[in-house]
């Protein structure tokens, strides 16, 4: 089996959700061959990986034209696309709300309003809900959609007929077990982006509560 999959960028999603599951069945399976495809490849390359693939997997589209073009092109070749967010539920304290919020977003700042999102201003709501739209129409054309979770499954349900979960996997070459360090004090270590505000600040309330406790 041939299998071509994109390659939008060079970042984590990419990495994780797609070369690394990939590359690790080819190691698993010799009659599997996996091939990338660069964004910055030239049309006849990749229209001959692309012929010559039994499966096309796909990062993220929210483009329905490329998807329309390719079905055209390529009738009988299954296509799936990977999501590992939930686009339908972008938190308003992440800096991707301005692609994806449908509403305008106020905070109470020292007893005072604060518009944090406001449509014409730093957001473009009719553009959002019109992007939305587009990703579900992928999403209708893709053959599967993979996501991360059952609660991300459910909450795609209804525009695609077969979502697989893939749960995400981490690469051990990579992520090395810390020595541990054996004496009184508490550490925490945090990874992620500027979108998982929500998560940092529920550990940092977990944290003061464990210092409440352990103080009193």
């Amino acid at each position: 089996m041939k299998i071509a999959y994109f390659k939008p960028d060079e970042g984590g999603c990419t990495y994780y959700r797609t070369i690394l599951p990939l590359s690790t069945l080819m190691d698993k399976r010799a009659d599997v061959e996996c091939k990338g495809l660069e964004k910055d490849m030239k049309a006849d390359e990749l229209a001959n990986n692309m012929g010559v693939a039994d499966v096309m997997v796909f990062q993220r589209v929210f483009a329905p034209d490329m998807m329309t073009a390719l079905k055209k092109a390529f009738p009988n070749k299954p296509m799936v696309i990977d999501y590992d967010d939930d686009y339908f539920k972008i938190s308003p304290f992440s800096q991707h709300y301005d692609m994806w919020g449908t509403k305008e977003f106020t905070v109470m700042l020292d007893g005072k309003k604060l518009g944090v999102w406001e449509d014409g201003k730093n957001i473009d709501i009719k553009a959002n809900k019109e992007r939305i739209i587009s990703m579900q129409k992928c999403m209708d054309m893709a053959d599967m959609v993979t996501v991360t979770t059952q609660k991300l499954k459910n909450s795609y349900r209804g525009f695609s007929d077969n979502i697989q979960i893939l749960p995400n996997c981490l690469d051990m070459d990579l992520w090395k077990k810390l020595p541990l360090i054996e004496d009184e004090k508490i550490r925490l270590f945090w990874a992620g982006g500027g979108s998982h505000y929500e998560d940092m600040y529920s550990l940092l309330m977990c944290f003061h509560i464990l210092w409440i406790s352990i103080n009193t």
